[in-house]
């Protein structure tokens, strides 16, 4: 299932962490053979309180429905700078991590600098994903034109100043 939030568009429940638990329980059931009881359960709520489902009973429900799925179920949550209540979505999304649901697997994507400090996830959990990218395109850039180009090997013969040199170019591409 995915939700992207979307901050350009006209709609402001393009932003809304509600909208995400709405959309993602109806991606799940989309995929389902059979309507899972909890989302029976809700909807009969709904339907006879005549009443949109509140932010708990949708994470329960989404609980419920991810505990009792048999299959691998892939969540992805992107531009989570542009939702309404990121601070609030980190801990929903914590929330969601405490559930030990060993089929789930997640991806909550963000633009840097992150909204708000993620706390509860270890660095190895983390993926800087520009940071990552562009360095590793330069350092390869970089190691290219050092084995490549006949004036840099004529200038910088030893593999010992090709590697300072490296070091440094990186370093300053990363504004340091």
């Amino acid at each position: 299932a995915f939700w992207y939030f979307d901050s350009r568009s006209n709609d402001s429940k393009m932003m809304d962490r509600h909208m995400l638990f709405r959309s993602l329980l109806r991606q799940l059931l989309s995929g389902s053979l059979a309507i899972p009881l909890a989302i029976k359960e809700l909807y009969n709520r709904s339907r006879s309180s005549n009443i949109l489902p509140d932010l708990p009973e949708l994470k329960s429900t989404l609980k419920d429905v991810l505990l009792d799925s048999s299959q691998k179920i892939f969540l992805v949550v992107d531009a989570l700078d542009e939702c309404s209540d990121a601070t609030l979505l980190l801990r929903d999304i914590s929330e969601v991590r405490t559930w030990s649901v060993s089929s789930l697997h997640m991806l909550v994507v963000s633009r840097p600098p992150a909204v708000v400090p993620v706390t509860d996830v270890t660095p190895d959990q983390v993926i800087d994903m520009a940071e990552s990218v562009h360095l590793r395109q330069i350092k390869l850039h970089i190691e290219n034109q050092l084995q490549t180009d006949p004036k840099l090997l004529k200038l910088l013969p030893d593999e010992d100043s090709q590697c300072k040199v490296k070091s440094a170019l990186v370093k300053g591409a990363d504004g340091t």
